[in-house]
């Protein structure tokens, strides 16, 4: 017994989208939410002691708690593209990880702190920069 391929029909088919209000309005919603996180990223990779000491209270922001400070900023800008709209997640993660690539390895060749799993997170985040750079120039190359 064969089985047979369905017929495709000459016709092509759109998808139709509803239109909805809740839709609607949660998209300028999640875009000044991205905006904001994107900026806060943005302050707190420059200059982490002045938005920790506005947002926390905190006088002495020193040693460590810079690079998680900056870190976080990376994290956020990251997020803030993901979330500015659904075609830049991909956008978001390369950014996140590149960033975090770089402060990391800049954190490790300052040698100030350089703890055992410091250089294995520099290489796994390189690696998935890669992939992620990879999908990002396919994805454009397809788009034309």
């Amino acid at each position: 017994m064969q089985l047979r391929r369905p017929r495709r029909s000459r016709r092509t088919t759109v998808p139709v989208r509803s239109i909805s209000p809740v839709k609607d309005a949660a998209r300028p919603a999640l875009a000044l939410a991205a905006l904001g996180e994107a900026a806060t990223g943005l302050a707190l990779l420059l200059a982490p002691a002045i938005i920790v000491r506005l947002l926390l209270g905190l006088d002495d922001l020193t040693g460590v708690a810079v690079a998680l400070a900056r870190i976080t900023g990376i994290s956020l800008i990251g997020l803030g593209l993901s979330c500015w709209s659904r075609d830049t997640r991909l956008v978001g993660m390369l950014t996140y990880s590149g960033g975090v690539t770089l402060y990391l390895t800049l954190v490790g060749l300052e040698g100030e702190f350089v703890g055992v799993l410091l250089w294995p997170a520099v290489v796994l985040h390189a690696v998935l920069t890669m992939f992620l750079a990879w999908a990002w120039f396919r994805r454009c190359a397809e788009d034309g």
